[in-house]
């Protein structure tokens, strides 16, 4: 029950939901705004649980979405926390299968949902916790700050106009305030310029001259003619000043906001100037592997029979390391890669394990090629159809041998599965998964992250990983898929 609760909460779909519903709500919200301007600004110098009970009890037509909108964003803020949860479990689960660089890289989506979350709490405590105070200024006048900091004392107001010849004559160019403390230190203020005090912000604004003063429209006809030159400074009580006041803003969510933001901006750099095998980098590599490389990959395309000897030849001198617990079985698989390999068809082997017995139940390895064209006829997928093939023989569910009843084997091959065969072992039941070496084209035990939710849900408490093996054994690995690659590439151009 709880756990269907929480994969609910984490379904992308409820995401996509909420974000349309909140879209909606936003444009309803915004009629009301624009219809009732004086009513919603208050919300810029209230608490939202002073403003909104007062507003509900008398305009609940005009506020309604307010409340729903916090709802939405508590859902959509729950929702991605789950997503980047089981995310960042299913990446931990997989941290063995992968490079710490990829690891990282793959982890900076669930990071940036993770400071979203935060910055929507940062939010939150704006509007819950915020302080604001409006102080009228008149010179002389003592300021109180806080209550931890001394009073300030207004030294001059000071407001600049616009020259009358201008087109805003006459208009308010810019006030400045000076403030002096109990101490003699110095304060000065500007529109655009505010000052942080003890962990307040000191904005200078203007008193509204009327509620519809922000639409006083400009006197029709040229200005007055009066002789050039630069702005007048001239004391407050100019015509079109206003009473200035001092804004005390006490924002606790402001810095979590913008440290958030911050971070997110630097983690979102960093994720697509350093995202890997980047197509930035890849073309320019791929020309010069081809213009030094080419000579070397000319002349060893006339020795691959000798190089297949020379692997062969490695790999019945090894003996098995003692020192790595998987080593005995990699070497098997390596051995059943050198097999397919001499067969015409893929370097890649592997078998089944009983892990409390240690005994190889089954063996498997590439026949694509041979006897006849198999697509489908992977290593893995050989190994699990003999395997299942056998288990129908011995009488399948009918015998209590159920096919899927696999807690006790262990899957090991010489390379990464690719998509098709991860599928297949998962749908097997197969819990416990070791291959040799990594396979950074084609591999997806390192990429499950990519698997459609379906398959990453069944996999969820699998086992997946890289085998523990010797250098020699993993090297042996790689140098038999390697030459099954370029192989395969020197048919394909020599078809085209």
């Amino acid at each position: 029950m709880l756990k269907s609760i929480w994969h609910t909460l984490g379904d992308i779909r409820l995401a996509v939901i909420l974000l349309l519903t909140a879209s909606a709500t936003l444009l309803a919200g915004s009629f009301h705004a624009e219809d009732h301007f004086s009513l919603f600004m208050a919300l810029n110098h209230m608490r939202i649980q002073d403003w909104l009970p007062v507003q509900w009890a008398s305009r609940p037509e005009l506020v309604w979405w307010i409340p729903v909108l916090f709802v939405i964003m508590a859902l959509l803020g729950i929702n991605t926390f789950v997503c980047a949860a089981n995310r960042c479990l299913r990446l931990v689960g997989q941290r063995r299968n992968m490079a710490r660089g990829r690891f990282f890289y793959l982890l900076i989506p669930s990071l940036v949902h993770f400071l979203f979350i935060t910055i929507m709490l940062g939010h939150l405590a704006s509007f819950t916790m915020g302080r604001w105070q409006r102080i009228p200024l008149a010179a002389d006048s003592p300021i109180a700050v806080s209550p931890d900091a001394p009073d300030y004392r207004v030294a001059a107001i000071q407001d600049e106009f616009y020259p009358q010849a201008s087109a805003l004559g006459g208009r308010l160019r810019q006030t400045a305030v000076a403030l002096v403390g109990a101490g003699g230190q110095a304060l000065q203020l500007q529109y655009g310029r505010p000052a942080f005090i003890d962990g307040r912000f000191l904005l200078i604004d203007k008193a509204p001259q009327g509620e519809k003063a922000h639409k006083k429209p400009m006197p029709a006809g040229p200005p007055p003619a009066r002789r050039p030159g630069p702005a007048s400074t001239e004391a407050a009580q100019g015509p079109n000043a206003g009473q200035p006041l001092l804004v005390i803003v006490s924002d606790p969510g402001l810095a979590v906001i913008i440290l958030g933001l911050t971070l997110i901006m630097a983690l979102m750099i960093g994720y697509f100037l350093f995202k890997p095998k980047s197509a930035m980098w890849i073309a320019p590599v791929a020309v010069l592997a081809l213009l030094v490389v080419h000579p070397a990959a000319a002349a060893a395309a006339e020795s691959r029979p000798e190089e297949l000897a020379q692997i062969e030849g490695r790999i019945q001198m090894l003996s098995p390391d003692p020192a790595f617990k998987d080593d005995r079985y990699g070497l098997i698989v390596v051995k059943e890669a050198l097999t397919s390999l001499k067969e015409g068809s893929g370097g890649i082997g592997a078998c089944l394990v009983h892990e409390q017995t240690g005994e190889v139940v089954c063996t498997g390895r590439n026949r694509q090629y041979r006897p006849y064209f198999r697509s489908d006829l992977h290593a893995e997928m050989d190994l699990l159809n003999r395997y299942e093939d056998w288990l129908r023989k011995m009488g399948g569910r009918t015998s209590g041998a159920d096919p899927r009843d696999c807690a006790h084997l262990v899957l090991v091959s010489s390379v990464e599965p690719c998509p098709m065969c991860l599928t297949r072992i998962i749908n097997s039941g197969i819990k416990k998964l070791v291959y040799v070496t990594p396979d950074e084209r084609g591999g997806m035990v390192s990429r499950m992250d990519r698997l459609p939710p379906f398959w990453q849900d069944r996999a969820r408490d699998c086992d997946y990983r890289l085998a523990v093996c010797s250098p020699a054994v993993r090297q042996l690995a790689g140098d038999l898929f390697d030459f099954s690659v370029r192989t395969w590439d020197k048919k394909k151009e020599e078809t085209k």
